[in-house]
């Protein structure tokens, strides 16, 4: 039976000794009554979250969107499949070897994709840090023209051509 994650009200029915712990970790069920508590992975969390929507949004990407993240149960499986497909070279070096190898390569090295997660954060930072500058840069634009008169001139052309 595959495993289920769990809301906060069914962690306190199936172990109501354990206590809640932080959005890092989440109670996972075995089996009625074996349950234990299994860490996050929130930027893989994410991800898939904005694939699946994407997905829904963008029928003719779905099986896009499947393929590269909502097929993987890991960020470093999406990333070795990813990587394996754009290396590989179908006679000399194949995929499955590719894949193996880039697997075995994130097992045992977890700098690595501590590095992956560090860059894909720092990413989505600087990802909303310009959509503010954006907006920022629009308003001091739009404030620039009223300053400037540019305003006056827009509203006078409006007026004569109406």
């Amino acid at each position: 039976m595959p495993c289920e994650v769990m809301s906060a009200r069914l962690r306190r029915s199936c172990c109501p000794n354990s206590a809640l712990v932080d959005g890092a970790r989440s109670l996972v069920v075995d089996a009625p009554g074996l349950c234990h508590y299994v860490a996050v992975d929130d930027v893989w969390v994410r991800i898939q979250d904005e694939a699946r929507g994407d997905a829904e949004e963008e029928p003719l990407l779905r099986k896009l969107y499947c393929d590269l993240v909502l097929a993987h149960p890991t960020l470093e499986s999406a990333l070795a499949a990813h990587l394996a497909a754009k290396l590989a070279v179908p006679v000399l070096v194949p995929h499955a070897a590719i894949h193996d190898l880039l697997l075995s390569a994130f097992s045992g090295d977890a700098g690595i994709l501590r590095a992956v997660r560090a860059d894909l954060r720092a990413r989505e930072l600087l990802v909303a840090e310009n959509q503010d500058k954006q907006q920022i840069d629009s308003r001091s634009f739009s404030s620039r023209m009223v300053d400037d008169g540019h305003s006056r001139d827009w509203q006078k052309l409006q007026r004569s051509t109406a």
